[in-house]
């Protein structure tokens, strides 16, 4: 078997929503023989990864599958291999780096709390 790196895309739809549109880009890993394989089990896991759900603001929530956006072989893994990266462009770079400063702290904070359940 083989591994592959894919990017199976989402659009998110909020009822009632209409400030900006939202798409999930998920990086899975799949086992297969061939790439076509590999490309068949992506979409079959986006497909059975639509859903639908209430917020709690109790707004509707769609995750609809749009496509596999990207695939490829990985052939030799190894400590600290780079699978996937993306640059981001941002008009307001303090903005960016403090929301991930955030999500860190937050990380933290889980990993924290996992490992006191955990002793």
């Amino acid at each position: 078997m083989k591994w592959f790196c894919t990017k199976l895309v989402f659009q998110i739809q909020i009822e009632s929503v209409n400030v900006s549109h939202q798409f999930d880009e998920s990086i899975r890993m799949i086992s297969a023989e061939t790439i076509e394989e590999a490309y068949n089990k992506s979409y079959q896991l986006g497909i059975e990864s639509q859903s639908s759900f209430f917020n709690l603001q109790g707004q509707q929530v769609d995750w609809k599958f749009i496509d596999v956006a990207t695939i490829f072989e990985i052939e030799n893994f190894s400590d600290g291999m780079e699978i996937f990266a993306v640059t981001i462009e941002e008009t307001e770079p303090d903005r960016y780096i403090d929301a991930l400063k955030i999500q860190t702290k937050l990380r933290e904070l889980t990993f924290r709390k996992q490992s006191t359940l955990v002793e």
